[in-house]
């Protein structure tokens, strides 16, 4: 990975008409302490589980960070792995259940939050016009019922 050092003037002159505490922590903040590193996502894997070896949270299923669901994903791991191993008998068979339930909801999590990051990173003019007036006419509930499926999460069989 790459580190680039930025001026915290550059900073300013892009963020600093958002909320006046984003200018007063960039403000406090010295060059020295800016570090930039790119985002890179990597393809989801097919399989979690090899027999007695089992990967969870970001080794199995890294995240982008545009949803903020890197750590979340990693505790709903820790839920699941414990169940399924109360649950079955043989590590090679709960890690292979785990493995069942948690692809599919980690897979398509890492897929919108990539796309929410691509959306987030449009330079076209008028693709960032479209993208924001679209964010400020959609109704309130129209973006929670896209969120709800991050939120409400089903521990119970």
């Amino acid at each position: 990975m790459l580190y680039q050092h930025f001026q915290i003037s550059d900073l300013i002159a892009k963020f600093g008409n958002f909320h006046a505490l984003t200018l007063e922590i960039l403000s406090a903040t010295t060059d020295s302490n800016v570090i930039h590193s790119d985002i890179n996502d990597i393809r989801p894997l097919t399989r979690f589980t090899d027999g007695r070896s089992l990967l969870i949270g970001d080794a199995a299923h890294a995240i982008t960070p545009n949803l903020g669901q890197g750590a979340c994903q990693a505790i709903e791991d820790g839920v699941e792995l414990a169940r399924c191993l109360q649950k079955h008998s043989g590590i090679p068979r709960a890690f292979h259940h785990f493995e069942q339930l948690r692809r599919q909801r980690t897979h398509q999590i890492s897929k919108r939050s990539l796309a929410i990051g691509k959306l987030a990173q449009l330079e076209n003019p008028f693709l960032c016009g479209l993208r924001n007036l679209m964010m400020r006419v959609a109704p309130t509930s129209m973006q929670m019922k896209q969120l709800e499926s991050l939120y409400n999460v089903n521990f119970n069989d």
